[in-house]
């Protein structure tokens, strides 16, 4: 949360700020985003867990997979807690573990044990 708040304060680039403090360009987007849609507290280590709809999941996967936007533009878009859980989406979409059924992800053999 330091980093956020100095690099907003610092009248530097974002290469400078990050070169200052040896962290990754993408850490500083990623902690901004989180910061612009919850402030500090949404800085803070998420205990609980987050469950997202199929809806979100499945346009999400969609928007990046059609180059419509980048990944932190639609973790930013979706409101997602991270570039992490879409490269997990991204993962699960592209194995033939996964399949879409009436709108919801559900692993193929869970659906056929139905």
């Amino acid at each position: 949360m330091f980093f956020v708040l100095k690099f907003r304060e610092l009248n530097i680039s974002l290469s400078a700020f990050c070169r200052l403090y040896n962290i990754e360009r993408t850490a500083i987007h990623r902690w901004s985003i989180k910061y612009d849609h919850g402030g500090l507290e949404a800085l803070q280590e998420v205990k609980v867990k987050i469950t997202y709809s199929s809806h979100i999941l499945i346009n999400s996967v969609e928007d990046y997979l059609i180059g419509k936007f980048s990944m932190l533009q639609i973790v930013k878009k979706y409101n997602l807690c991270g570039d992490s859980l879409l490269r997990k989406w991204l993962k699960w979409y592209n194995t033939p573990k996964w399949n879409v059924k009436i709108g919801v992800f559900m692993a193929r053999d869970k659906i056929s044990n139905r």
